[in-house]
């Protein structure tokens, strides 16, 4: 058997389904106070974060939810 072929019982590595944010948007969000979730995948501030938006395709700012 050849290595990386899926058979039965077997997963195979998931792909990232939020695609990393340009590095020039991460520079913009850090100066505002941002900081990067690892555990989310979010970009979160005090009141606000940045989430992925996959029906738009589109990185959207959301109100915290308290």
């Amino acid at each position: 058997p050849g290595i990386g072929t899926g058979g039965a019982g077997q997963r195979l590595p998931a792909k990232p389904t939020v695609p990393e944010m340009p590095v020039v948007q991460q520079n913009v969000l850090k100066k505002r106070g941002y900081a990067f979730n690892p555990k989310t995948g979010e970009w979160e501030a005090r009141f606000y974060k940045q989430v992925w938006d996959p029906s738009q395709k589109a990185w959207i700012s959301v109100k915290k939810s308290s």
